[in-house]
């Protein structure tokens, strides 16, 4: 499914297009759920973020995988409520120091039971370059 959002700021005739693209996969009725996804073998071109796992218990430290980067030094990853629209909306960032592919982990004092996703972001801006699967805290 492709979502497809136009947007304008403030009244202005300037308009930016979002295009977002989510890929499906049927899961039979009860199948059991990977509790740890690792980063997929499967080669794409694109930045990617994973969470290390569906569900993490508050208080835990959150993990996430992250591969593609381009590779600037000031590259970031925030952690973000489930419905945060404006990059500026993060409750936690950092930097990923050039790494192209890695592990960052987040303490979670901060996050509550709740629904988050993670985002990365291009050289210290806001060009989104990935948005990860929503995740839980308990």
């Amino acid at each position: 499914m492709t979502l497809t959002f136009h947007l304008s700021c403030g009244g202005s005739d300037d308009w930016i297009e979002r295009v977002m693209t989510y890929k499906w996969t049927p899961v039979s009725q009860g199948a059991a759920v990977q509790s740890t996804p690792q980063p997929t073998t499967e080669t794409t071109a694109g930045p990617q973020l994973i969470p290390a796992k569906t569900e993490f218990a508050a208080g835990e430290e959150i993990a996430v995988y992250f591969k593609n980067l381009p590779g600037f030094n000031q590259d970031w990853i925030g952690i973000y409520g489930s419905k945060a629209y404006h990059a500026n909306e993060y409750i936690e960032w950092k930097y990923t120091n050039g790494a192209k592919d890695g592990e960052m982990r987040f303490a979670s004092p901060r996050y509550g039971p709740g629904e988050y996703m993670l985002r990365v972001y291009e050289n210290n801006g806001y060009k989104l370059l990935a948005q990860s699967v929503v995740f839980l805290v308990r």
